[in-house]
């Protein structure tokens, strides 16, 4: 969609497949930590929820930022 708005499909490209991956990590974050929550005696259903909102936000940053300046080595022409 964003390759359509701004009409660059490199963009699009770059944000999907950051997203791709953002998503892959929030549902093993959501599924694993609650695991290691219980078996470290924590309440999963208290404690997780914000460690798993504060994880997916910050590797979800991460990974879109790795992967715009991994596509932008390739994309973007110097001097």
């Amino acid at each position: 969609m964003i390759g359509i708005w701004k009409q660059n499909f490199i963009l699009g490209f770059v944000v999907g497949i950051a997203m791709f991956f953002a998503i892959i990590v929030a549902n093993l974050a959501g599924s694993f930590i609650p695991i290691l929550m219980d078996r470290i005696g924590f309440d999963p259903a208290v404690a997780s929820g914000p460690f798993i909102s504060t994880l997916s936000d910050l590797t979800s940053v991460l990974i879109y930022f790795n992967i715009a300046a991994y596509f932008m080595s390739f994309f973007v022409q110097t001097g």
